[in-house]
């Protein structure tokens, strides 16, 4: 076992540990460090990746039980700090298959909260719940490019639609937590 799997096992024990309390320590303490003049200990790369994140889904796990494999990977860039090396480094990154192989078009397989929220922001738009999908991964900061599998002109053009969408904060945070199925800190 290394480092990764300590911290989750000695996270899972401490019932009163939580992804929001580890999140909001580690920046307290951050804070701190910084005000003393150590800007370099415990950044992105060097603490979250490897040390706080695996904190965070312990202390989410010892509440929620565990997280479905197919979630937790479709989800894993956004936390493991690739979107952030992106951004720090200004790389454009590529979002592959942004409706997850089709699911997230046809609800196959997926939360039906999710499906429930991509639908009233479809609505709301008059577009797809595709491409809705495709507008979260494009409302990222980092500017990601989509790459989507069709190759139907229908669907293209469908999917096209996503550049108008226009989703604020609420709107990416309540897709976030449809999909987690946990509220975020």
């Amino acid at each position: 076992h290394g480092l990764k799997q300590h911290v989750q096992t000695v996270i899972v024990r401490l019932r009163a540990a939580t992804a929001g309390r580890l999140l909001l320590f580690y920046l307290a303490l951050r804070q701190i460090l910084s005000m003393i003049g150590l800007h370099s200990l415990g950044g992105h790369p060097q603490t979250v990746r490897p040390l706080l994140a695996p904190m965070a889904e312990a202390a989410a796990e010892s509440r929620h039980g565990l997280l479905p494999a197919a979630e937790y990977r479709a989800l894993q860039s956004m936390r493991d700090g690739t979107l952030d090396q992106c951004a720090a480094l200004g790389i454009t990154p590529l979002a592959w298959s942004p409706l997850a192989g089709g699911r997230l078009a046809t609800g196959e397989g997926v939360r039906p909260e999710l499906l429930a929220v991509l639908d009233r922001l479809a609505e709301r738009e008059g577009v797809t719940r595709a491409a809705v999908a495709v507008a979260f991964v494009l409302a990222h900061p980092t500017r990601p490019v989509a790459i989507v599998g069709t190759q139907q002109p229908t669907r293209l053009a469908e999917l096209a639609a996503a550049t108008s969408v226009r989703l604020d904060r609420r709107d990416v945070y309540d897709l976030v937590v449809a999909s987690d199925g946990v509220p975020l800190p």
